[in-house]
């Protein structure tokens, strides 16, 4: 999800660095450490109130939109609404992993 609103987090790269660096697949072992901890913290701070995710306003006349993805291990999700200007506004990101046995189904 962080990914998705990153465009509109100031410095996303600088904060989430630590967790990009502790993602990346290497020889060395993985760790959880503060620096991912406090990273972590601060993303997901900055991801709850971002400005660009807004909450559904069923009040208003404009269309809540249900974008899916699927892929092999799992579906995402992002539910939006319209607002004046005819942009999308997300309000609620959303991913499932499958099990083994579904994943096995074309996603197609």
């Amino acid at each position: 999800m962080a990914g998705t609103v990153r465009n509109w987090i100031k410095n996303f790269a600088e904060v989430a660095d630590p967790l990009t660096k502790s993602t990346r697949v290497t020889k060395e072992e993985f760790i959880w450490g503060e620096e991912q901890k406090l990273a972590m913290n601060e993303t997901k701070k900055r991801v709850s109130t971002c400005e660009a995710i807004r909450p559904i306003d069923h009040s208003l006349p404009f269309p809540i939109i249900l974008s899916v993805s699927t892929l092999v291990i799992a579906v995402g999700f992002i539910l939006a609404q319209l607002d004046r200007e005819n942009q999308r506004r997300p309000a609620r990101f959303g991913s499932i992993t499958w099990n083994e046995r579904i994943s096995q189904y074309s996603q197609a």
